[in-house]
């Protein structure tokens, strides 16, 4: 049964098997007790990594369904990029920004549309310095709809790190109502329950 057990966790999350596998290793014939700062960094490396794998989700679904990549100039200092299915549909838009005479600024905003054409997922990055250098990412969000297409779930994560949930929720007369609580920015990937009405 343990074997079992064993091979099912290795088949089925072989990064998070990988880690927890090192983990025992180091810690085997020591002190168990891990300093709060060492969790701390451990579950940040979790994110982390369950960031890098949902994005490359999502880079292989635009790649599987691309049809056709068209480019933009928005204003007289950026530059719009789609991405769109054979039908038409969209998958990906990037939107770039140059700031300042001497291009020391740059800000990117990156959106993942669902099968429906439906925003899936957005990201925000900021690049610093006319090396473009310093890279960081200012916010992204997730969304999630109903067999309707409404928007039933959307999580925001801040770099502070602070993440914020939303939950709506539709009347039989389809009014919507919003829900928001602060939750760890460690779940921010985790899967939740849909629970609005059908």
């Amino acid at each position: 049964m343990k074997k079992y057990v064993i091979l099912l966790a290795a088949n089925k999350c072989p990064i998070f098997f990988l880690l927890f596998a090192m983990t025992a290793f180091n810690c085997y014939g020591q002190d168990t007790t891990v300093p709060k700062a060492t969790l701390g960094h451990f579950k940040q490396t979790i994110y982390f990594l369950q960031e890098k794998a949902k994005l490359q989700q999502y880079e292989l679904g635009v790649l599987k369904e691309l049809g056709k990549v068209d480019s933009l100039p928005y204003g007289q200092d950026s530059l719009i990029t789609l991405f769109t299915t054979r039908a038409g549909k969209p998958l990906m838009r990037v939107t770039q920004k140059n700031r300042g005479l001497l291009n020391n600024y740059e800000d990117s905003n990156v959106v993942y549309y669902n099968i429906n054409g439906l925003i899936e997922y957005t990201e925000m990055w900021e690049v610093e310095g006319k090396k473009k250098l310093r890279k960081m990412k200012l916010t992204c969000r997730r969304y999630e709809y109903d067999d309707q297409n409404r928007l039933i779930h959307c999580v925001i994560n801040y770099p502070t790190p602070a993440t914020a949930e939303y939950v709506f929720t539709y009347d039989p007369s389809g009014n919507v109502t919003r829900n928001e609580r602060k939750i760890n920015p460690f779940t921010f990937w985790d899967e939740i329950k849909k629970t609005s009405p059908k």
